[in-house]
């Protein structure tokens, strides 16, 4: 099976899974999102099989970038895994770790934005409390990538205002980034912030954001 016929195939399952929980189907190949909101959270749960198939994508990941280099094959390999995590564990805790990564792939090495977006949102979406800067990567494509800006600030607003919640946990160098964008987009820009024209954060995952402390 070819990796566009695979990724549907993987589209179409998860979106008659999601049907059945009650939460909005992932977005098809056209980069379509979907519209429904999800009324209520399932329950993630510990899943042993998901979290094998999970560390398994983590350290091909990681390994795409040590490597620093594109490779087509690899890159569908790795976005395969974490999709077929998603495919067969939706209940797992580990899916809004695998919607984080398919969005980054889908960023980083194959250029789908509006997807990347999409799979960004699925990941908070999934778990409020997700360890990932799923919003804040999704305010960055919308920002820089799609020129959605409107969305860009709400999800900026939003996201400095969950990480505020954090107290001393959250995380102040993006919370400083997402302000100065705000501050740029909408005609306040102020001297003495990080510069808004700097390169997108979503180009510059830190490694340290691939298996936080506490998340394996």
């Amino acid at each position: 099976m070819t990796f566009p016929d695979r990724l549907t195939w993987l589209t179409i399952c998860l979106a008659l899974t999601c049907l059945l929980a009650g939460c909005a189907p992932p977005p098809d190949q056209a980069g379509r999102s979907a519209t429904t909101q999800p009324d209520q959270a399932a329950p993630l749960l510990p899943t042993p099989e998901a979290d094998v198939l999970y560390n398994q994508g983590i350290r091909a990941y990681q390994q795409l970038r040590d490597e620093n280099e594109y490779d087509e094959g690899k890159s569908r390999a790795v976005l395969d895994i974490f999709l077929d995590l998603l495919a067969r564990y939706p209940q797992s805790d580990k899916v809004d770790d695998a919607y984080f990564y398919c969005g980054q792939l889908l960023y980083e090495r194959f250029n789908r934005y509006e997807e990347a977006a999409e799979y960004f949102r699925r990941a908070y979406q999934a778990d409020p409390n997700t360890p990932r800067p799923a919003r804040f990567q999704r305010a960055s494509v919308l920002d820089f990538r799609l020129n959605r800006h409107e969305e860009a600030v709400q999800e900026y607003r939003r996201y400095i205002q969950e990480q505020s919640n954090l107290g001393a946990l959250g995380d102040q160098r993006h919370i400083d980034y997402a302000a100065a964008r705000i501050r740029a987009l909408t005609g306040g820009a102020e001297e003495g912030g990080p510069d808004p024209a700097a390169p997108e954060p979503a180009d510059q995952v830190d490694k340290a954001l691939i298996e936080p402390p506490g998340r394996s």
